[in-house]
């Protein structure tokens, strides 16, 4: 069951932008956002995406109060999010969880150091997605 959580009405373009974007995220949809009003937009559209059919996981990551931050949930496929945070992102800051979800709060300059400064929606998600998906399939099902 979908636990009903108030949700304020101006994270709603974020939702729109992840529903475009999970349409073509495959099994594992990875959504990013360049600035945040709050971590908890993160929180809120991973719960909400993982209740999706058809995907082992998704990851939601974004940028506030300088630091990145990752939200991942398993969804019906099911896969080791935990295993997959410590393993994937851990290296860049701090991570961690359980199988069905995990976070991961990464320095907005290690962000930076890869990508340069104040980086777009589109390369931020193709990095996390490069990171998280590089042998994911093989090495931690």
């Amino acid at each position: 069951s979908l636990e009903l959580a108030e949700i304020p009405r101006a994270y709603a373009p974020y939702f729109t932008e992840a529903l475009q974007t999970v349409q073509a995220g495959g099994l594992c949809p990875v959504i990013c956002f360049a600035k945040l009003p709050s971590a908890d937009v993160c929180v809120h559209i991973a719960d909400f995406l993982s209740q999706f059919t058809n995907m082992k996981w998704v990851a939601v990551g974004g940028i506030c109060d300088n630091v990145m931050h990752v939200v991942m949930r398993e969804s019906s496929q099911g896969a080791d999010v935990g295993k997959i945070a410590r393993a994937k992102l851990s290296k860049y800051g701090s991570a961690g969880g359980h199988r069905g979800k995990s976070r991961a709060a990464i320095p907005k300059e290690a962000v930076e150091e890869a990508l340069g400064k104040d980086p777009s929606n589109a390369a931020l998600t193709a990095w996390l997605r490069g990171i998280l998906i590089s042998r994911t399939k093989k090495s931690l099902k």
